[in-house]
């Protein structure tokens, strides 16, 4: 097995270098339409357990009000129903079910 398969974790459809994920002390993840935050889950069993992670999710108002009440007393995982402007130093953004349901998606990659 070669270096770089070694060195990858799945967190639902997407793949992580975890060689350089070891090396920062603090991960922030941006999960684009992460529902409730069923992925959050998932990622605590790959990424390395030293990390401390700030996982954000970005999703309809309803869903984010759902997801809160689900992880109440974890400051880890934080809920937007508006995309966070201010949001800094992102090292993964997850797209898992939801790039189809923005418009013109190749035109705002680019700005």
């Amino acid at each position: 097995m070669s270096e770089m398969k070694k060195n990858i974790a799945v967190i639902g459809l997407e793949r992580v270098n975890v060689f350089e994920i070891e090396k920062k002390s603090e991960v922030n993840i941006f999960d684009f339409g992460g529902g409730m935050g069923v992925s959050y889950i998932d990622c605590l069993s790959y990424l390395p357990k030293f990390n401390k992670i700030k996982f954000h999710v970005l999703d309809l108002k309803r869903t984010c009000e759902l997801g809160r009440k689900i992880f109440n007393n974890n400051d880890n995982i934080i809920f937007h129903d508006d995309i966070p402007m201010d949001l800094k130093n992102v090292n993964i953004v997850h797209l898992g079910s939801s790039l189809q349901y923005v418009e013109d998606y190749t035109r705002k990659e680019n700005n």
